[in-house]
């Protein structure tokens, strides 16, 4: 998580890939509600970041 926020808070766009990713999040209110869960520290990053559910929100 905390390479995440350093990468967005350099304010050099991120990475097509994280481009996409965060694109595919914005569009669907239960990813957005999910990602707001690892931000408060409720559900692990390692849950979120999962390869099933990265491919779940990209299919969204």
């Amino acid at each position: 998580m905390f390479e995440f926020t350093a990468q967005l808070a350099s304010l050099d766009p991120p990475p097509p890939e994280m481009q996409q990713w965060l694109g595919a999040v914005s569009r669907s209110r239960t990813a957005m509600d999910a990602f707001a869960r690892v931000a408060a520290g409720l559900t692990s990053p390692t849950e979120f970041f999962s390869t099933k559910n990265v491919e779940r929100i990209l299919v969204t």
